[in-house]
């Protein structure tokens, strides 16, 4: 056989043979995938299901509170201010800021300022001078001189001059003025050092009357309704160190914001007796709402457009109810849904994944 006819033949031989393979092959892959659709065809779908924790749904209260922050304060006719008629010097300081006092206790004495000294003297040399003026015209007058017009102007001026200088001896320009406590509390405020000088009218020492302080507590504006005078709120001294708590009723709730704090002002009036100290820290717990029904843990609760859902579980399925949320803590919600009761099942964790009739499996109960 010649070489050329022997490499034909081989070739040939070699092609017949990968194409029973390839044949081979085609026919049992087609053979294998019918048979595994057949089995899946005749075997059922395993049924999907969501893991979930439940608890019971039971009867009872849910109360609501609203808490706000404040300090003790004047109350209302509580606040003496003193201060001098007239432009002062600071002598003495006798207390400190925030001292207890009593009545008629030495605070501080002042005295009149130079100018204000200096206004005295001028207005003793103005009566002086208005008083001869007026000896003067007088005489004339009585010598015929002066006619009755010159001799009243004149007379004008010499009381006005007279006036002037008692009102500032009144003053006790000329010496030492006392400023004494005006009744039992405590030295509030002290602005001034000793030596300042001090405008007229200026407070140079606020006192408060200790029995009458009250609270005043801010709260958002969205939650001024809810404070209504007269009613009752729980107070306690935040880090007050045991202090013991005490129920206060609200005097007045503010119409307006404070523009300090952006809050709406609550003024509380305290008991007598309370004990608490000017400037304390408080907070303030008062009821916002309460509500009785069937209560669930706050977690159960889904909200769902303009509205809230609950799921419970029945038979191993999931049955969807909407519910009102009669009020609610953050920790519980009382509420109400048609096929709703005590005792049912509440899911409180994996409800987001949940639908209508799909089947769960119950991992943890209370």
């Amino acid at each position: 056989m010649k070489p050329r006819t022997l490499w034909i033949t081989v070739a040939v031989l070699l092609l017949l043979a990968l194409a029973c393979v390839f044949f081979a092959y085609r026919v049992g892959r087609s053979h294998g995938v019918a048979e595994a659709a057949g089995l899946a065809e005749s075997a059922p779908l395993a049924e999907v299901s969501a893991a979930v924790a439940v608890v019971p749904i039971k009867n009872g209260t849910v109360t609501r509170a609203v808490e706000a922050y404040g300090s003790v304060v004047p109350a209302p006719g509580a606040l003496f201010t003193l201060s001098v008629p007239f432009d002062c010097r600071v002598d003495q300081l006798l207390v400190s800021e925030g001292q207890a006092v009593s009545k008629g206790t030495l605070l501080l004495s002042v005295s009149g300022s130079p100018d204000a000294k200096l206004a005295l003297a001028q207005a003793r040399i103005e009566a002086m001078a208005a008083h001869d003026t007026l000896k003067q015209v007088q005489e004339r007058h009585d010598l015929k001189l002066a006619d009755d017009a010159t001799l009243a102007q004149t007379r004008g001026i010499a009381d006005a001059a007279e006036a002037r200088l008692k009102s500032l001896q009144a003053r006790l320009l000329d010496g030492l003025h006392e400023l004494r406590s005006p009744a039992d509390g405590v030295l509030y405020h002290l602005p001034f050092s000793r030596g300042a000088m001090v405008p007229a009218g200026t407070s140079l020492a606020d006192v408060v009357d200790a029995s009458h302080l009250e609270a005043r507590f801010g709260v958002e504006p969205s939650e001024r309704g809810r404070f209504a005078p007269g009613s009752t709120i729980a107070l306690e001294v935040v880090d007050g160190g045991g202090a013991v708590p005490v129920v206060g009723r609200i005097r007045a709730v503010s119409t307006a914001i404070n523009p300090a704090t952006r809050l709406v002002d609550v003024y509380v009036a305290l008991p007598q007796g309370s004990g608490l100290a000017l400037g304390a820290y408080m907070k303030g717990s008062f009821t916002a709402a309460s509500a009785t029904g069937l209560v669930v843990p706050y977690a159960a609760v889904l909200p769902e457009d303009a509205g809230f859902v609950l799921f419970t579980v029945k038979d191993g399925k999931a049955v969807r109810h909407g519910v009102t949320v009669a009020s609610e803590n953050g920790k519980e919600a009382a509420v109400a849904g048609a096929d709703l009761a005590a005792g049912d099942l509440a899911v409180v964790s994996g409800n987001y994944e949940l639908q209508d009739g799909m089947a769960v499996r119950v991992e943890s109960a209370p």
